[in-house]
């Protein structure tokens, strides 16, 4: 089931017991007090960024906080491993960085990536992301899909998302049938574009009643048995940063800076993103990345500085920062430090684009400024390809999910619209109709419902 520590920074004895052990383990000296959940809603730097100078122990208190849900699963997984054959699949929910804002720190999924090398488990598992539900969204994972998937996890995505006649669950963020019909196909999209599965969770019963809606899953199974494996067509690369986040109270209204905004703006320009985690970039190849946004990076060590020189800030790449990149070193804090990284002073108004040697760098201190219409500018200054583009402020916004073989465009306001390929391809088919769309083609114009998701093969 789903594992999280729900305590938002309360504590309790045993709690308390095993915070001393944790810090006698690792030689800390101050075991013997706990943090007192007050004092963790309050940080030196702005009341967002613990300094490690005077609140070392409210960092380390969040770093022990998020091992518990993390220890304990990883215990449970070991022993159903010995008890059940290899033949089976063990899975989770965990892993949710891109949760709900203003409990980033305190959910306790940040040691995901030490769950996510676990041996005993195969798969993990999320709903979709609660905040960019309504038509005209892009959705997404709660979880941050592309590190799993580095670690060899099969990654599953829960579509639960009420129906425009459920108002138990969702809200009426679908209104009418046609919404139901558009919405559902964008999930499994999703979940498609990522070499991904999915799964219709019937939350509190009658999800997917209407006859309609089930013609539509079916027909999407069909579509996704006829995909094979592609790798992603993503030139833009948002990187989670778990290892920054131990230094933010998430009591700020700041704290939104570092999750889910940024995602969910990029959803929108037309052009698609992979999400991966800090600690992933080594293994990645950054090549094709020409736009890498690194909105949740504070912490910035010499290791870190020296590895993000040598290959991510390089390569006439444009990297995008948010609020106060490398803010801290892991041992003290300083916001004249952001200017080696943005390129302008901390706060700096507005957004920045400043020619770095060999590389570009965009910086924001207000995270709210990075809305699609910015982001669609700044990418496409990086050379980004968009299958679908806004021209001007007021035009649509349209998600896109695609790799090497497959693409899917949402649409809410519908009509005839263009789409442009990165390269010209055999064939471009509809994968809910089976119809040939285009031959030799690097662009194709199709119709589309109002609202709508269309999915397309892609065939060299």
């Amino acid at each position: 089931s789903e594992w999280y520590e729900y305590d938002r920074g309360r504590t309790s004895r045993a709690k308390d017991r095993a915070w001393a052990a944790w810090c006698r383990k690792r030689g800390l000296d101050f075991g013997e007090s706990v943090p007192a959940q007050p004092s963790l809603a309050k940080a030196a730097f702005e009341n967002l960024v613990y300094d490690p100078a005077t609140e070392a122990d409210k960092i380390a208190y969040w770093q022990f906080h998020n091992s518990l849900p993390a220890d304990a699963l990883l215990e449970f997984a070991a022993a159903a491993r010995k008890a059940i054959p290899k033949s089976k699949e063990i899975g989770a929910f965990f892993g949710y960085f891109l949760v709900s804002d203003s409990k980033h720190t305190s959910f306790g999924h940040l040691d995901y990536e030490r769950v996510y090398a676990s041996p005993d488990i195969d798969f993990f598992i999320a709903p979709g992301n609660y905040s960019d539900r309504p038509i005209g969204g892009g959705s997404g994972s709660q979880l941050v899909h592309g590190t799993a998937l580095r670690h060899g996890k099969r990654f599953l995505h829960e579509i639960d998302f009420g129906p425009h006649d459920q108002k138990r669950w969702g809200k009426g963020q679908w209104k009418t049938l046609g919404d139901d019909l558009a919405g559902n196909t964008r999930e499994a999209a999703f979940a498609m574009a990522n070499n991904a599965n999915y799964w219709w969770f019937d939350m509190w019963g009658g999800f997917y009643r209407n006859p309609k809606v089930r013609e539509r899953i079916a027909a999407l199974k069909k579509a996704q048995d006829r995909l094979t494996p592609a790798p992603s067509a993503a030139e833009i690369l948002l990187v989670c940063d778990p290892q920054s986040m131990y230094y933010v109270n998430e009591k700020c209204p700041m704290e939104r800076a570092f999750g889910q905004h940024l995602r969910n703006q990029l959803s929108k320009i037309g052009a698609p993103h992979d999400v991966y985690s800090f600690n992933d970039l080594p293994v990645l190849d950054l090549n094709r990345y020409k736009l890498v946004c690194l909105n949740s990076t504070l912490l910035i060590t010499p290791e870190r500085a020296k590895f993000l020189r040598e290959k991510v800030c390089a390569g006439g790449r444009t990297v995008l920062w948010c609020y106060a990149p490398g803010v801290t070193d892991g041992r003290t804090l300083d916001a004249a430090r952001v200017k080696a990284w943005a390129g302008v002073e901390f706060k700096t108004p507005g957004i920045s684009v400043t020619s770095m040697p060999g590389w570009t760098s965009v910086y924001s201190y207000d995270y709210k400024l990075f809305n699609p219409w910015e982001l669609t500018q700044i990418a496409s200054r990086a050379g980004v390809h968009f299958y679908v583009k806004a021209n001007k402020w007021n035009d649509e916004y349209m998600p896109v999910f695609a790799n090497e073989r497959f693409l899917a465009v949402h649409s809410v306001k519908g009509g005839e619209k263009t789409v442009s390929l990165p390269r010209k391809v055999r064939c471009v088919t509809d994968l809910l109709t089976g119809s040939v769309i285009a031959r030799d083609a690097d662009s194709f114009t199709v119709s589309f419902a109002t609202p709508d998701t269309r999915l397309f093969g892609l065939s060299d």
